[in-house]
């Protein structure tokens, strides 16, 4: 798979089960490139590209760009609308669910018998939809938990798996990790089947067995 910023005509292959790292050691560019970046996963504009096998692909369907830790929550709408179907899915299969169509014809009975004891005609739709019911009880993800790392090894996997996104930016996260995260995060990645980008003014300070590429203050491109 490659990146590429066209502005720059920068091209970087990433390289899965590795950290990949972008640095851009002049302030105005970085500050473009992460716009442009953020202004294209909201489909505004398009300045990057991302190929695979030569093949273009839509950055916002395939990508997740975190800006700090607190992006990393699942209450985020597009995560709900694969989530319900998901949850609707399981429940829909389990041998629970025979259990929950009596208690809602319970419901159903107890509400019709309220509802001819007011003083005036009602009309109710008690027809059974499983998706209104999450809805009501707020049924998500809960919240990931730990540290900057612990949140981000918790994240990536579901939201791959719910949304199909296989790269994922993290915009000056470096500052949350210290060394040994950054071996954890080494260790972990070689057995992931994800892209991890980040992006940063300054090198990673683990420099082994990473693919980082650097724009210089000169616009030269260093691997």
């Amino acid at each position: 798979m490659k990146l590429a910023y066209l502005p720059l005509n920068f091209v970087m292959p990433l390289q899965m089960k590795k950290i990949n790292s972008i640095v851009v050691e002049s302030p105005h560019i970085y500050d473009s490139m992460i716009m442009d970046l953020y202004r294209q996963m909201n489909r505004e504009e398009e300045r990057w590209d991302l190929l695979q096998d030569e093949d273009l692909l839509v950055l916002d369907k395939y990508c997740d760009l975190l800006m700090s830790p607190a992006d990393l929550h699942f209450h985020k709408k597009e995560i709900q609308k694969e989530l319900i179907p998901e949850i609707v899915r399981e429940i829909e299969s389990g041998e629970k669910f025979e259990d929950l169509l009596e208690r809602h014809g319970d419901f159903v009975r107890l509400m019709g018998q309220l509802c001819e004891q007011y003083k005036y005609p009602l009309e109710c739709d008690f027809d059974f939809c499983l998706k209104e019911y999450l809805k009501q009880y707020k049924v998500t993800l809960a919240d990931v938990e730990g540290s900057a790392l612990e949140k981000l090894l918790e994240y990536i996997p579901v939201v791959q798996e719910l949304m199909g996104k296989t790269v994922f930016f993290l915009h000056g996260y470096s500052d949350y990790l210290t060394e040994d995260d950054f071996r954890h995060l080494q260790k972990w990645v070689k057995y992931q089947e994800y892209y991890i980008v980040f992006l940063g003014s300054r090198q990673l300070s683990l420099k082994e067995d990473t693919n980082e590429y650097i724009i210089d203050l000169d616009l030269c491109e260093i691997h």
